[in-house]
């Protein structure tokens, strides 16, 4: 009599381990699962954080190293480099856009939060931020500036300071971008210009004036 009973009790006992051990076990595989895919939720969402790229004409520049042209996508963190003569802007929807003038190295990233950082590494640009967006501007030196978030106002950055084109950088929000190529043309022009001055003036001073008797 008393062997079965305690035949019972030792196999409801071990029915309730194992029903605790199971219970433990589908806890786990539900908190793993939910973790992964909150996980995943948060990795789709930063993916999702892309902007696009505009440059004029057939012209190129180099993301991260590689050829790229208007219509690109830019994730956040991407290193963008403009070379001599070709500007760039970089839309991020209403969030901000980032003009970039050329011969200029610089790094944007952005979130869903409405913030935008630039490293500018050499170069300049126009940061324009929209309300409620916070902007800034960061170079090897510290914060270069920041946007206003009550104001939609555009930030003009340039490193190192006095580097072309320098201050006064067009701030039409329609024509930034090809404000930047018409500089450089008018560079290049200008260059020319003072090339062929100088050229003139050594011609000029290299001819020898009439001999004295």
């Amino acid at each position: 009599m008393r062997s079965s009973i305690y035949t019972r009790l030792y196999l409801i006992s071990a029915i309730i381990v194992l029903l605790f051990v199971f219970l433990i076990i589908q806890i786990q595989i539900g908190v793993f699962s939910a973790s992964r895919d909150v996980s995943s939720s948060l990795e789709i969402r930063q993916q999702s954080i892309m902007a696009i790229l505009k440059v004029s004409g057939n012209q190129s520049i180099s993301v991260n190293s590689t050829k790229a042209i208007d219509g690109a996508s830019i994730l956040s963190g991407a290193t963008i480099v403009t070379p001599n003569q070709v500007g760039a802007r970089v839309v991020l929807g209403s969030i901000a856009t980032l003009d970039i003038a050329p011969n200029t190295t610089v790094e944007p990233e952005f979130d869903h939060n409405g913030a935008m950082k630039v490293t500018l590494t050499q170069g300049c640009v126009i940061l324009r931020a929209g309300k409620d967006t916070e902007g800034e501007v960061v170079t090897s030196r510290g914060i270069a500036g920041n946007t206003n978030s009550s104001e939609d106002g555009p930030l003009e950055v340039c490193f190192p300071q006095g580097a072309w084109p320098g201050l006064g950088i067009e701030q039409n929000h329609d024509v930034g971008l090809f404000y930047f190529a018409r500089l450089a043309a008018f560079e290049v022009i200008g260059g020319r210009l003072r090339t062929n001055l100088s050229v003139g003036l050594d011609e000029r001073g290299s001819n020898p004036g009439p001999s004295s008797p």
